[in-house]
């Protein structure tokens, strides 16, 4: 598995590669580009760039060597069966090998987590050019929903190269599903201020919930290159006592306060799926999300959250208050999260799934 730094502050990544390496039988080396603190002894790292280019003239004694950058010349001489790009920006590292016309290189995988199937391509040539001269050479792709992996034939690829692979949110949950907070609905947020994930959007939704007179508390936590908007939105629509802004949160300390929220908030004008709507229903907590792109997939409709056009906000106040003020509605839906989230979103299951991709791609090499 390569990535650019050893995922020791990405839950999601980190989460799932301690998993794969103490519950499977696969044989598992990491590979990283930068080196931190937190990087285990047992995980490689890359040599400099310049250092690199040393020792890729170093081996070009051999025929099939000589065709490739340092690191391509590392995996294939460890004989990988699969080379897993885990950050997907990393693709430049494996060209030379999807070009190697021979049977017994290793097979690509990478993985795509949104941005890079719905948005780059439309503006960043690196992307376009990748997909087009090199995208079906690729031996697989794991994309976080069914929605992404019906986009990304926009860009050319085969669809029979695309797996659904979402992200987990843990083990499994035990926690107890809940009733709504009594005088004050809570809501909360957590994601990054950019333009996908619709601020306005999410701060109109409040601007909608004050008009209707319902006691709440919004709490919003992330950060990013939008989030002066926020700021500038909260004090547009005068809800300095009702919209708070918390700042930045680890995931670890997210967990542990979301259950206190009656409703997490995610309104994304673009959303491959959306790994904070996963953990809220994995603690009990109904999202409201939107209909857009793949974020659709992580609830279940009317079931375990509510879902609609990000732009349709009279609906989702309408069902928000509704379902807040019908609290054996409200328990069932926390109950239908909790297990919905067990079901289809758990580390077993995102493990299933990889392996299953793994025999699938190894299968199809043996039967060319």
């Amino acid at each position: 598995m390569v990535y650019e730094v050893y995922p020791s502050k990405y839950p999601p990544f980190k989460l799932f590669l301690d998993f794969i390496k103490q519950n499977s039988n696969l044989d598992i080396g990491i590979s990283v580009f930068k080196n931190t603190a937190e990087t285990p002894p047992d995980v490689y790292c890359m040599p400099n760039f310049y250092l690199r280019i040393l020792l890729q003239r170093f081996f070009f004694w051999h025929s099939i060597l000589i065709k490739l950058k340092y690191p391509e010349q590392f995996w294939f001489r460890k004989k990988n069966r699969i080379i897993h790009v885990q950050h997907s920006f990393l693709f430049h590292h494996v060209l030379n090998l999807l070009k190697l016309n021979i049977h017994s290189k290793p097979k690509i995988i990478i993985s795509l987590v949104g941005g890079e199937t719905y948005v780059k391509p439309w503006t960043d040539k690196r992307w376009t050019d990748f997909y087009s001269k090199y995208g079906n050479l690729v031996d697989g792709y794991t994309v976080q929903s069914l929605n992404q992996k019906e986009y990304i034939t926009k860009w050319g690829i085969d669809k029979n190269k695309v797996f659904v692979i979402p992200v987990s949110f843990g083990i499994v949950s035990n926690a107890n599903p809940k009733y709504p907070n009594s005088f004050k609905m809570k809501i909360i947020s957590a994601f990054r201020m950019t333009w996908e994930k619709n601020i306005e959007g999410n701060i109109r939704f409040a601007k909608v919930l004050s008009d209707h007179q319902i006691p709440f508390e919004y709490h919003v936590y992330g950060h990013g290159v939008d989030l002066g908007q926020l700021f500038y939105l909260i004090d547009k629509f005068e809800l300095q006592n009702k919209v708070i802004y918390k700042g930045y949160i680890e995931n670890s300390e997210l967990k542990k306060i979301l259950p206190e929220y009656d409703f997490y908030l995610q309104l994304s004008i673009s959303e491959a799926l959306s790994a904070s709507v996963i953990e809220a229903q994995s603690l009990g907590v109904p999202a409201i999300v939107s209909d857009s792109d793949g974020i659709k997939e992580a609830i279940i409709p009317n079931k375990t959250g509510i879902c609609a056009p990000y732009y349709d906000l009279d609906f989702f106040v309408k069902e928000t208050i509704l379902l807040w003020n019908d609290k054996q509605r409200f328990y069932q839906f926390s109950t239908d999260a909790i297990e919905f989230a067990n079901q289809n979103y758990s580390l077993q299951k995102e493990l299933e799934r990889t392996i299953a991709m793994y025999n699938s791609i190894l299968a199809t090499c043996v039967d060319s």
